[in-house]
């Protein structure tokens, strides 16, 4: 195994997981101000 490809496979996963975060809270906050509009 090739060091330089493992901290490269590992950076791409915590980036990927950070983006799907980003997502998951904008979802969740928009949902949320659109309950809150509604009542």
């Amino acid at each position: 195994m090739n060091q330089g490809n493992l901290s490269k496979i590992g950076f791409w996963d915590i980036k990927k997981g950070s983006i799907l975060d980003v997502e998951t809270r904008r979802a969740s906050i928009t949902k949320r101000l659109r309950d809150t509009g509604l009542q």
